[in-house]
C-alpha cells in the first residue's frame, strides 16, 4: 500500500533518455520536496540526492511551481524538466540543483526560448533561490 505523503516521480538516469521511454519511479517523500502537484512533468536523476536537495533547500519547490506557467508559455504545454544535483569542483567547490528543460527544438529554437524565458521572466526571479537552483536546456 502506498502512503498518501509520498508520491511517485519518473527517474531520468542519463542526459539524452526520453521522458517517456523511462518506466522508473521511485517514491519521494512530499514532506520532503514540498508540493509540486502543478508540475507533473518533472522527473529527477538521482533521487535521493535530489530528494535530500530540496529538503535543504525548501525554496526551490515553490520557485519550481511559481516557473511553471512561465515555462509552459515559453516551452509549450508538455515542457518537462528533469532535476539534477550537479557538484562543481574546484577550490571553492558547490552544489546546485539545475532543472534540465527538455527539448527536442532544433539548437537555435530552443536556445532563442530559454534566452526569451531568462529575460522576460527568469533572471528578475533568481534571487529567490540564489545560487542553489537554476534552469538550462538539455537537447534530446
Amino acid at each position: 500500500m502506498i502512503k498518501k505523503d509520498y508520491i511517485s516521480v519518473p527517474i531520468a538516469f542519463e542526459a539524452g533518455l526520453k521522458f517517456d521511454d523511462n518506466p522508473y519511479y521511485q517514491l519521494i517523500n512530499k514532506e520532503h520536496v514540498g508540493d509540486l502537484t502543478g508540475c507533473s512533468q518533472i522527473s529527477y536523476r538521482n533521487p535521493e540526492k535530489v530528494e535530500g536537495y530540496l529538503l535543504s533547500y525548501p525554496e526551490i519547490t515553490d520557485f519550481l511551481s511559481e516557473s511553471w506557467s512561465r515555462l509552459e508559455k515559453h516551452f509549450g504545454k508538455d515542457v518537462r524538466v528533469v532535476l539534477e544535483v550537479i557538484s562543481h569542483p574546484g577550490e571553492h567547490p558547490y552544489e546546485e540543483l539545475v532543472g534540465w528543460i527538455q527539448s527536442m527544438d532544433q539548437i537555435e529554437v530552443g536556445l532563442d526560448k530559454l534566452e526569451k524565458f531568462e529575460e522576460e521572466w527568469l533572471t528578475e526571479q533568481l534571487q529567490k533561490v540564489g545560487n542553489v537552483f537554476n534552469f538550462n536546456i538539455e537537447f534530446t
